[in-house]
């Protein structure tokens, strides 16, 4: 599922994207984001972690994927790849994008063991 704050965000996607992905996702212009994260059938959240949404993921022992944009997401994803360990950051290339093999490398460590992991070591916190 894709949320986005405004309804103008959709205007920056491909002209057949909609179209392309709705047999294996969803897009929305808003949801009820601690609800989507304390679903069962989530087993990592990929998501730019603001602070809000970082503690309720560590509260709820959900592994995080993240991709941090701008002011405080940064420190917020040393602390949960490196200091928490309750999750994985995606890494950046030289033009400093994010291409698709790298979060499907991210997905993939998060159906692995160190999901596990990352979800024994949430609860610590």
């Amino acid at each position: 599922m894709m949320a986005y704050e405004k309804s103008s965000e959709t205007s920056k996607l491909p002209d057949s994207f909609t179209d392309e992905v709705k047999e294996r996702g969803l897009i929305i212009s808003w949801s009820q984001q601690l609800e989507e994260v304390a679903h069962q059938a989530v087993g990592c959240f990929l998501m730019h972690w603001g602070w809000n949404l970082t503690l309720e993921a560590v509260s709820l022992g959900v592994p995080m994927v993240v991709f941090p944009q701008w002011t405080d997401q940064r420190m917020n994803a040393k602390y949960v790849g490196n200091i928490w360990e309750v999750g994985v950051q995606v890494r950046r290339d030289s033009a400093g994008l994010v291409g698709i093999e790298e979060v499907a490398s991210c997905v993939e460590v998060m159906q692995g063991e160190r999901r596990e992991i990352y979800r024994r070591n949430s609860h610590k916190w």
